[in-house]
């Protein structure tokens, strides 16, 4: 038997080792061309979303492809060669491919992914829970940014990042960038989603940046950059803050403001208290006018509720100052009102304000300047309201009856119990009931129409009532005080009417003129429901006939004057003169009489003079007594 050469027994063993070498490599890249194959995550579960291609808008920040993505699917964004992309995902930790029409990948990997398009037309931007290619629903956020290849800056890369809490944009804030003469070097604004960045390329020197406008100003944040270096930071309503480019400035950075100015930070006040403050170094909150417009820096103080009447003042400080009040929250404001000058406790123009609280409630009070900033002293005084007495409400229904008249001036329910009430009926427009109870503390509610209708009148006994339609119906409520108390003892219900004459006579005369006849002169003082009155004459003083009517003047409280002529009264005799008054309900009042003597004189006036006993003329206005030749003296009454 042979045996086999130790050369070739080598050369099979190093043939057979090479053999598995390469085979054990050839296994590894399989291996590792799987695994990047399924890195790439191309594969979509949930299809496309949205259907259409969404292009986005270059150095506008990132836009929102949509809000609502799931995992395991892709959008559409069209893409221009040269032009740099950056893809986001709401969800950091997602898993980012961007592959090309078809379905090759670009560039992938967790969170953030930039590419620089090599050609124009579109791409897919698939979004997964990781490297794994896993799906998920529930919404998410897919949003690109684009950015325009330009010559490069030569001078100082500026950034300005901008950062909304809430996650919709800055709602109307925005930036400007100056230089040291106050010219604008560029603008932006946060016009939708949760942040962005505006970049500037600026040489050497130093610019301000000033944030205004905006619904929203708590929302609202920045930081600049400058060649990767941040150099600033703020928020809503900041003006003029330092942003040093590649320099050191010598404009001071802006002073610290109040640890309140702003209202999330709002120090807490209590009732009755004092408490020192100022707006120096204070931001405007570029708030709407609530009670007075804020022109000036204002900072924050925050009370809560308990009911009391609350007063907010700066009396005493020498100050052109404001006071508005929010309540709400720091972050939803609800105007309450303002006062510019004077208000309820302070005079020239040291502001305050008064409001009424409502327990629970939380009350933001911001101090803010007519022209200038300055410190203050606040005080919040708070005192419980005023509660006005009564009315009652008694439901337990006692009698019906009805109101005096002016032949039946007073009216009594005996036996009311307080607690109980009465209906009274057909009162007279205009006239005065004295209203009350035979228990003199008792109190006593006038409803109107129902037992539980339009209060008229309340207070303790006795009040006044003065109907002011015909025949309305009251419903007296009787109670043993302001409490409505109520008591099962026996009290009296009184009603009076005030006057029984509705006519108040100043006076009544009558005279002879030769060339008119008798003339019969009247005044009243008052008149309530006064209808007419009837002049009646007679010949003995005895026996009248009616002669005449005149028309009253109804309801008066002034005086009025009457004036009635008789053209034909019986010659050469006595003539005796009355009037009846009738009231509106049929009522009448008799006055007078008074006398004119109509016989035949020949003698004739030798004198005239006055109550005093002086001379008079003809002419003479008033009282005037004639005194004849016979010694006859006439008294009479001349206007």
């Amino acid at each position: 038997m042979g045996s086999t050469p130790l050369s070739s027994t080598i050369k099979t063993n190093t043939v057979m080792k090479q053999l598995s070498i390469k085979m054990l490599a050839m296994l590894v890249l399989l291996v590792g061309l799987s695994n990047l194959a399924k890195a790439q995550c191309t594969s979509a579960s949930y299809g496309q979303y949205p259907s259409s291609t969404y292009t986005p808008t270059c150095g506008a920040g990132f836009g929102n492809i949509t809000t609502c993505g799931y995992r395991g699917e892709y959008s559409v964004v069209t893409v221009v060669n040269g032009n740099s992309y950056t893809f986001r995902s709401s969800i950091s930790t997602d898993y980012i491919t961007i592959a090309n029409s078809s379905n090759v990948a670009l560039v992938f990997g967790t969170g953030d992914q930039t590419w620089v398009a090599t050609y124009s037309g579109t791409v897919r931007f698939y979004t997964h829970t990781s490297s794994a290619c896993g799906n998920a629903g529930g919404c998410m956020t897919r949003s690109v940014s684009c950015t325009v290849p330009g010559p490069g800056c030569l001078d100082n890369d500026v950034v300005v990042n901008m950062v909304d809490s809430y996650g919709d944009g800055w709602n109307g804030a925005a930036f400007t960038l100056a230089d040291d003469q106050g010219a604008s070097v560029g603008t932006g604004t946060l016009s939708s989603g949760a942040s962005g960045t505006a970049d500037f390329c600026l040489v050497d020197g130093c610019y301000t940046i000033s944030v205004t406008g905006g619904s929203y100003p708590s929302e609202v944040s920045w930081t600049v950059d400058v060649n990767g270096t941040q150099v600033a930071s703020g928020g809503a309503n900041i003006v003029d803050a330092s942003v040093e480019v590649n320099v050191v400035c010598g404009t001071p950075p802006p002073p610290t403001p109040p640890a309140n100015d702003d209202v999330c930070s709002a120090d807490a006040v209590t009732c009755n208290s004092v408490t020192s403050g100022t707006t120096v170094n204070a931001t405007t909150d570029g708030l709407a006018t609530c009670g007075t417009a804020q022109g000036q820096p204002g900072v924050w103080y925050r009370i809560a509720g308990n009911g009391d009447d609350y007063v907010a003042s700066l009396c005493n400080t020498a100050w052109d100052s404001k006071i508005s009040v929010f309540s709400g929250t720091c972050t939803n404001l609800t105007c309450v009102g303002g006062m510019d000058d004077n208000g309820p406790a302070c005079a020239s123009s040291a502001a305050s304000y008064s409001w009424t609280s409502v327990i629970g409630e939380t009350y933001y009070i911001l101090v803010h300047g007519y022209s200038s900033t300055n410190a203050f002293d606040l005080e919040v005084t708070c005192t419980p309201p005023i509660i006005n007495p009564g009315p009652c409400t008694n439901t337990s229904f006692y009698t019906t009856t009805t109101m005096p008249t002016q032949t039946v001036p007073t009216k009594t329910i005996s036996c009311q119990y307080a607690g109980e009430y009465t209906t009274w009926t057909g009162g007279e427009v205009g006239v005065t009931y004295t209203v009350g109870s035979s228990n003199a503390n008792d109190w006593v509610t006038i409803r109107r129409d129902t037992y539980d209708g339009p209060v008229e009148v309340v207070g303790t006994t006795p009040v006044y009532l003065t109907p002011t339609s015909a025949n309305q119906t009251y419903h007296f409520h009787i109670n043993t005080n302001d409490l409505c108390g109520i008591e099962s003892a026996c009290r009296d219900a009184q009603m009076t009417r005030q006057s029984a004459l509705p006519v108040t006579m100043l006076y009544m005369d009558g005279r002879n003129i030769p060339e008119l006849g008798n003339i019969i002169e009247w005044s009243t003082a008052s008149e309530q429901n006064s209808s007419y009155f009837e002049i009646q004459i007679s010949i003995d003083g005895s026996e009248y006939r009616s002669v005449g009517q005149v028309p009253a003047a109804g309801n008066s409280s002034t005086k009025q004057d009457y004036k009635w002529i008789d053209q034909g009264p019986l010659a050469n005799a006595f003539n005796y003169y009355r009037l009846l008054q009738y009231d509106i309900d049929g009522a009448n009042e008799v006055y007078g009489p008074v006398m004119i003597d109509n016989r035949i004189r020949v003698s004739k006036v030798v004198k005239r003079i006055d109550m005093m006993g002086r001379e008079v003329g003809v002419d003479a206005k008033g009282v005037v007594i004639e005194i004849y030749e016979d010694g006859t003296m006439i008294r009479t009454i001349n206007k």
